[in-house]
Formats: C-alpha cells, structure tokens, sequence
C-alpha cells in the first residue's frame, strides 16, 4: 500500500487543474493594481496602485492557503 492517494486522471489532466489555479492567482495578483493604476490615472490620485497590489497579493496568498489546505485533505483522504 503506498503513501500516496491514487488519482485516476491523467498527468495532463492534473497539470492543466495546476496551471488554471496558478494563472488565476497570478491574475489576482496583477488585476486589482492595474484597476488602482487605472484609477490613479483616471482621478490623479497616489497611492491606489499600491493599495491595489497590497489587496492583490493577499488575496492571492489567501487563496495559495486554501489550495494547500484542499490539496492536503485530499492526500490525507483515506483511499475507499
């Protein structure tokens, strides 16, 4: 018996799941500075670019958090 829960899907399969997590965590890293960028611009108001990365990258470290909280109770699932 092995350590590791068995996944029936294929190699591709689980990577594509990876790579749609990763790039919709990257896009919620970027998008709310491009919005306070935007609206720096828009309003000639600083410092909304920051506040928007700020927002940005802990709502991504949010969401890293809850991947790894899921991907680790799925490995700790017993096999049935």
């Amino acid at each position: 018996m092995s350590d590791q829960p068995t996944d029936d899907r294929p190699p591709m399969a689980i990577a594509y799941e990876w790579v749609g997590r990763i790039f919709a965590v990257c896009i919620e890293m970027i998008a709310p500075g491009l919005v306070g960028h935007w609206l720096d611009e828009k309003f000639g108001i600083r410092g909304l670019v920051i506040l928007g990365l700020a927002l940005g990258i802990t709502l991504a470290i949010y969401h890293l958090l809850q991947f790894s909280k899921a991907d680790q109770r799925q490995r700790n699932k017993p096999d049935e």
